[in-house]
């Protein structure tokens, strides 16, 4: 059922009927309307009848009014958007089939890419320490990944993977961002810069020369932050729009000009 009106018009004035109007299917399968009141000419009401005749049909068919429905405070919600806008971003530049080639025949019993699409999202909109990415995965959506597949030895051996393969992947990962974005690869910089490690020794007087096969990077050497702690010196390369292409990690003592000369032979 619904209202509707008839309008006619006589002369110079026009005249609004009011109906309350059903339709219902004939035996023939067609439509038709019927009229089921009359109310006659609608200017002839004014505000408080109808509110007078509203109210009384209310009465006599026993309808109360709807109470407000009490709002429900949220309890709780989950950053979506940006982490949305990276993993799409991901997706366009075939990260995934990147990764997968390279996972062709490992037997890893848990879901690497999963784990490196978790840690460049956290790198990008919350960059700290691993440990606390299990703690700000409470507080994010992550369209199309099992959060049971995410702990901490997972993300570490997720980065043992990207080591291992890191000269193969920085080219095929750095590609598909210069074609997204247009950057011309006509120039780069390359810059460096230190990060000092707060431990009691450095590597090469914990590892004697006897075991000279054991990592030395954690060493003294340039001490740019003044902290008096061993380091380890950072080499990165990038477009002239700041789009990392790839990077080194150098051992403490290794000298500015020592590390350029390694960074352009990778490169060649």
């Amino acid at each position: 059922m619904y209202l509707r009106t008839t309008t006619r018009k006589r002369g110079d004035k026009i005249y609004q009927s009011l109906h309350i109007v059903e339709s219902y299917r004939t035996k023939e399968g067609k439509v038709r309307q019927r009229i089921l009141v009359n109310f006659g000419s609608a200017s002839q009401y004014s505000s408080e009848q109808i509110q007078e005749i509203i109210a009384g049909l209310k009465i006599f068919f026993k309808l109360e009014e709807a109470k407000p429905q009490e709002s429900i405070p949220p309890t709780g919600s989950l950053d979506f958007g940006s982490i949305y806008t990276i993993f799409r971003l991901w997706e366009e530049m075939d990260w995934t089939q990147v990764f997968k080639k390279f996972l062709q025949g490992r037997q890893f019993e848990f879901d690497v890419i999963a784990n490196l699409k978790v840690m460049v999202a956290k790198r990008l909109l919350d960059p700290m320490a691993k440990l606390h990415l299990l703690d700000w995965l409470e507080g994010v959506h992550l369209p199309g990944i099992d959060r049971e597949q995410v702990d901490y030895n997972h993300l570490l051996r997720s980065l043992d993977f990207l080591i291992e393969h890191k000269a193969e992947l920085e080219p095929k990962l750095a590609w598909p961002i210069l074609t997204l974005f247009d950057a011309p690869l006509d120039l780069v910089f390359y810059d460096l810069t230190s990060c000092y490690c707060e431990i009691e020794r450095a590597d090469k007087v914990r590892n004697p020369s006897s075991q000279s096969d054991k990592p030395t990077l954690q060493n003294y050497g340039y001490d740019r932050d003044h902290s008096g702690c061993p380091q380890v010196v950072l080499g990165l390369v990038m477009t002239k729009d700041g789009i990392p292409l790839c990077h080194q990690v150098f051992p403490g003592e290794t000298t500015d000009k020592a590390t350029f000369q390694k960074v352009i032979l990778v490169g060649q």
